[in-house]
């Protein structure tokens, strides 16, 4: 059932009558979507309009989720300008979390907005464009975000071809993020090309957010990220209490020294509480190479403090036995056995996932093979040990283990 669509007048009576009654409304979501068909664009130039004709309304806005709801036809997304969004975010003063999805933003920002407005909150989430400085624009209006979440972002390098053979390339050394910000919470997943992600890591470096990260979660595709991401880490290593990263895959044999230099950042996490990380399973690996032989190394750069370890399997099954049959299980067991306040061991076999191009989902036979082997090789973290299964998301049920 579609939700209900209120015209504006209507819709402003309601908000008037909510705030004379002083009710006690704890919270309120309003959908105004808004996108001229003729020349694509998102025209957030109409909602300061309404919040002025509400004033009392704007004390109330905590959360602002602007989104292209596109159509059928698989339309690009919307487009709007900087400036629009500045004039609304003026308005909304006690404004905590800010939501973007599939909306492109055409215009650059200008200087004197940097780092202009508070916000806790910033997740942008389908940006679905060519440039990517969009994403810089729109992080350097705020200097106190906290919690900065960029998901199924598909950019590539900054860089725009127009298709005549004229590309337009952007100077990165104009878009500086605020030396003030000081991000908490950091997560990139999906869609970002290497480049681009190689540069968020590289220019955090220059702000406050070395000093106040605490967690971060990552997706890696190619080795100079995760070199990259490890780099950050190390730099950001005495705050970091949790970190998620999918960097365990079938990178090439002669790397594999390069890789360990690199994952000795850890030693240096002495307050990381929770680690998670993703495990490809390719069965033309050999062992002195593959991911487990890399996991059992990743572990001994861990605090000993660590209290949470979560292991995301993806690849194949066939996969997985070629690597478990040469794992040094008692060699793993013993590594585990070291933490003394470990207080859960996770196996997400969740990512054993035909969408993601490893041909089909296995069977609960599989699984539960896969469940056992753990089980029978971790005698001392059995009890711990919880095996997630592969499941239609959302997840719904966990299976314990012994």
């Amino acid at each position: 059932m579609s939700s209900p669509i209120l015209f504006p007048e209507l819709l402003e009576m309601v908000l008037d009558e909510l705030a004379r009654a002083k009710t006690t409304l704890s919270s309120c979501s309003i959908c105004i979507p808004y996108k001229d068909r003729e020349n694509g664009e998102h025209d957030l130039a109409t909602f300061p309009g309404f919040l002025d004709d509400s004033p009392h309304f704007c004390n109330f806005v905590r959360t602002l989720l602007i989104l292209d709801i596109g159509d059928e036809n698989g339309e690009d997304p919307a487009l709007a300008g900087l400036d629009q969004l500045v004039a609304v975010l003026d308005r909304l003063e006690r404004l905590h979390t800010l939501e973007f999805r599939g909306l492109d933003f055409d215009t650059v920002l200008s200087r004197s907005f940097i780092g202009q407005f508070a916000l806790e909150k910033l997740t942008i989430d389908a940006l679905d464009n060519e440039f990517g400085i969009e994403v810089l624009n729109l992080l350097c209006l705020f200097s106190s975000v906290r919690t900065l979440e960029i998901t199924e972002v598909r950019y590539g390098p900054f860089l725009h071809s127009y298709g005549n053979g004229y590309d337009i390339e952007y100077d990165l050394s104009e878009f500086n993020l605020p030396m003030d910000l000081a991000i908490q919470n950091l997560k990139m997943e999906g869609g970002s090309d290497g480049a681009s992600q190689v540069f968020f890591f590289e220019t955090f470096h220059r702000t406050a957010s070395i000093q106040t990260l605490t967690s971060i979660v990552v997706d890696c595709e190619e080795s100079e990220e995760i070199y990259s991401l490890l780099r950050l880490i190390k730099a950001a290593a005495p705050t970091l209490k949790a970190i998620s990263m999918d960097v365990i895959r079938d990178i090439h044999s002669e790397e594999t020294e390069l890789w360990k230099k690199h994952i000795a950042a850890l030693d240096d996490c002495v307050s990381l509480e929770s680690l998670s990380l993703g495990v490809y399973n390719n069965p033309h690996s050999s062992f002195g190479n593959g991911v487990w032989y890399r996991f059992l190394h990743t572990l001994r750069h861990v605090s000993r403090g660590i209290r949470h370890i979560t292991v995301n399997l993806m690849g194949t099954i066939e996969g997985f036995h070629s690597q478990a049959a040469e794992t040094d299980w008692q060699q793993l067991d013993a590594r585990l056995a070291m933490f003394s306040r470990l207080e859960s061991l996770t196996v997400d076999l969740g990512f054993f996932d035909e969408r993601l191009g490893f041909g089909s989902p296995p069977s609960d036979s599989d699984l539960t093979d896969i469940g056992q082997i753990f089980k029978s090789n971790l005698p001392r973290s059995r009890r711990i040990l919880t095996i997630l299964p592969h499941i239609p998301w959302p997840r719904q049920n966990v299976t314990q283990g012994e």
